[in-house]
């Protein structure tokens, strides 16, 4: 008994299975999956690129706010009102606190709620200060009764130390010492002669008399 002869694959089926689903993938041309992976890349890189430059500014920003302790307070002014004596009759001056840093966000906050009793006690403080506090070159006394008003109206020991910027200072006149006998007003009528006493010398006339 003869063999029937297997049928030879269709041409036709052939073209369908190439032209099947799978068949897409085995055709992408692999430059267009070269820029595809770059595509990814370079984005990762980006994304990369912008934390870090986001975490370098935030890091900047904190180190330059560490590194700005001071605070300022404003302008004041002092003016002698007991009569003393003292050669400087009045100052003004701007003032800057430097902030311990242990205590620098609780300071700012205390500072900006009691701003205005600060203040108020800096005023009556140099109501109560001498001119003289202001002679020595480096305002060590003021200073230190200024921290320790400042310290006292924030209820926090905060201030490291006190700066003084744009002094101007008024010095008065020295008082002239007068003794008594310069201030007694001549005889009302009398004028005062200051030139030197001349004695009376006899004339001729007195002199032929007498002989």
């Amino acid at each position: 008994m003869s063999k029937a002869p297997i049928p030879a694959p269709d041409a036709g089926m052939d073209r369908e299975a190439a032209s099947g689903p799978g068949a897409a993938t085995a055709t992408v041309p692999r430059s267009q999956r070269s820029i595809g992976v770059l595509g990814i890349v370079s984005l990762v890189l980006v994304l990369t690129t912008l934390q870090f430059a986001l975490l370098a500014y935030l890091q900047q920003h904190r180190t330059a706010a560490r590194l700005e302790p001071e605070f300022s307070l404003g302008t004041f002014r002092y003016e002698e009102v007991t009569g003393a004596s003292d050669p400087i009759r009045a100052a003004q001056f701007e003032l800057h606190i430097d902030l311990l840093p242990e205590v620098d966000r609780e300071a700012r906050l205390r500072l900006t709620a009691r701003r205005f009793k600060v203040q108020q006690g800096i005023e009556e403080l140099l109501r109560r200060a001498r001119g003289r506090e202001f002679e020595d070159p480096a305002l060590a006394e003021l200073k230190r009764m200024l921290k320790e008003q400042i310290n006292a109206s924030l209820g926090l020991r905060s201030i490291g130390e006190i700066i003084i910027t744009d002094l101007k200072l008024t010095r008065g006149a020295a008082m002239a010492v007068t003794t008594p006998h310069e201030t007694e007003p001549p005889y009302e009528g009398e004028e005062l002669d200051s030139s030197p006493t001349k004695v009376a010398q006899p004339s001729d006339s007195d002199r032929t008399s007498s002989l």
